[in-house]
């Protein structure tokens, strides 16, 4: 059996390439993470920058705890780029344990 769940890869039907999550193959899960990640409207050079003030970035990142993935949707860049710019402003990022609580109660991953 290919996984405990699921007998061959849900999107392209594979067994050769392993499992990863998801039901899904390495391949598969990769092509699909990277497209959620870079899914976010281009805008012209610089507007980012005007857009990711150091008060925006608190209101959006500390007080309402928005994911560095939406903020950078919102501001029409990567999530990289946030990071960047929230340790410039020295906005301290959250731990692993946090992000993993708010993504939970905002319904972004789930337990099986």
């Amino acid at each position: 059996m290919w996984s405990r769940k699921f007998e061959k890869c849900i999107n392209c039907g594979t067994r050769e390439v392993n499992h990863v999550a998801k039901g899904l193959c390495r391949r598969c899960y990769t092509l699909k993470t990277e497209a959620n990640h870079k899914n976010f409207e281009r805008h012209r050079r610089g507007v980012a920058d005007e857009f990711l003030t150091r008060e925006r970035l608190y209101e959006l990142y500390v007080e309402k705890q928005f994911s560095l993935t939406d903020i950078g949707k919102l501001a029409g860049c990567t999530r990289v780029n946030v990071h960047y710019k929230l340790q410039k402003f020295g906005i301290d990022a959250r731990s692993k344990t946090e992000v993993r609580t708010i993504a939970l109660d905002r319904g972004k991953i789930h337990t099986t």
